[in-house]
């Protein structure tokens, strides 16, 4: 079994992924998607990915109606293109990081001073202060010892990443080295239960480029035939559930 520590420095850090939103842009949502979109298509950083795909393919720019046979045919694609496989016996996980654990000012100010104190943290994270299974792990582990009841996993992929809205329009979602340090010590925590109390071997994909990183993680959670849902993204939860392969 790898360390915790070495595991956690194979999580992308994203600290200003302010354009590249899957589900916001795929669906119209939220109140800077048109002029994101504009972005995602007017750049060459974007090309070939699987948004900028979807985009060019949408007859309309402003359309909001979901293509979901343009959609899944680029993703079918993709999947073959960058050699996206995953075994039956891996049990995929996704969990949404980052910039979620700075919303609440007070509960996050209650996890940074406990961050170094494991006892504490975990009490923290056993409670309800936020719907996202980064905070509140005990989710997680239900919906891990659910899976357990259908069959033995021996890997777990970890589909994730530190990411950072840095939305100037509302002065939101930055980065900040305390809100990274307070993801660390508890993805450490949720490592080791996995590791641990569960017996599985943790993968996580790894691409230099950040959007690849993003494309290749929406696509493992795809293709993987046991896989668990955040809660606290609804919008991957909405493609990985209208992807039709």
């Amino acid at each position: 079994m790898n360390k915790s520590e070495d595991l956690i420095k194979k999580i992308k850090l994203m600290k200003s992924n302010k354009f590249y939103r899957l589900g916001d842009l795929i669906y119209g949502k939220g109140m800077r998607w048109k002029q994101d979109r504009e972005v995602i298509l007017g750049s060459d950083y974007y090309k070939g990915s699987l948004l900028r795909n979807y985009l060019e393919g949408l007859n309309k720019p402003n359309q909001t109606r979901f293509e979901s046979k343009l959609w899944s045919s680029i993703v079918k694609n993709k999947i073959i293109k960058n050699n996206i496989k995953i075994s039956d016996d891996s049990l995929c996980i996704h969990v949404r990081a980052g910039d979620v654990v700075s919303n609440n000012e007070q509960a996050f100010n209650k996890l940074l001073k406990n961050c170094n104190n494991e006892n504490e943290l975990k009490k923290i994270t056993d409670g309800s202060y936020y719907c996202w299974s980064i905070i509140s792990q005990k989710k997680i582990y239900d919906k891990i010892d659910i899976k357990l009841q259908e069959k033995k996993f021996k890997n777990a992929t970890i589909v994730t990443g530190f990411h950072f809205g840095d939305n100037e329009l509302i002065n939101k979602f930055h980065f900040s080295e305390d809100a990274l340090d307070v993801n660390k010590a508890l993805f450490k925590i949720l490592f080791d239960k996995i590791q641990g109390h569960y017996d599985m071997k943790i993968f996580i994909p790894q691409e230099d480029d950040e959007v690849k990183n993003i494309d290749n993680h929406l696509l493992y959670l795809i293709s993987c035939k046991n896989k668990i849902l955040d809660s606290g993204s609804p919008s991957w939860t909405k493609i990985v559930n209208d992807t039709k392969l």
